[in-house]
């Protein structure tokens, strides 16, 4: 049975969106069971000169996404994320995400995340991830809660 994170957190990003030009700091909320983040996007992001990619923007979305899933005890690859845009994002902004599990149906975890800038909902997206047995422990050293995971 799987078991979440009962302290709050930081959790670690990764080079995904670290090397496309955006800056993120996730943290676990345990009491909510949610993931926050705070984002800022550089220039590096950018698709159309001054705008924010939206692969950098699903980006996001799935990384927050999969950090739910792992706070709430699954190690969890994507299998399917939609990701609507509902206004540009501009290089430059500061913004802020957050994700939750949503439901539980076996091993398929149903997601949610929302990306605003300011007071404005920019993104929305909505995700599917698997549960899977953790295979190679070593390769999360850095995370926390790997101890949930010891056989």
């Amino acid at each position: 049975m799987p078991t979440p994170l009962t302290q709050d957190c930081d959790l670690p990003g990764t080079r995904h969106t670290q090397a496309g030009g955006v800056e993120t700091a996730y943290r676990w909320h345990a009491a909510e069971r949610v993931v926050t983040g705070e984002l800022r996007f550089g220039e590096a992001a950018e698709g159309l000169p001054g705008y924010v990619h939206g692969g950098a923007l699903s980006a996001i979305a799935d990384e927050a996404m999969g950090s739910a899933c792992w706070s709430e005890g699954h190690c969890a690859p994507g299998a399917q994320v939609d990701v609507a845009f509902l206004r540009p994002v501009r290089a430059g902004d500061h913004g802020q995400v957050r994700a939750w599990l949503a439901a539980t149906e076996g091993r398929k975890l149903r997601c949610q995340a929302e990306i605003r800038v300011g007071d404005d909902l920019v993104v929305r997206a909505t995700g599917i991830f698997v549960s899977v047995p953790m295979t190679e422990p070593a390769r999360f050293a850095a995370w926390p809660g790997l101890d949930r995971f010891a056989k």
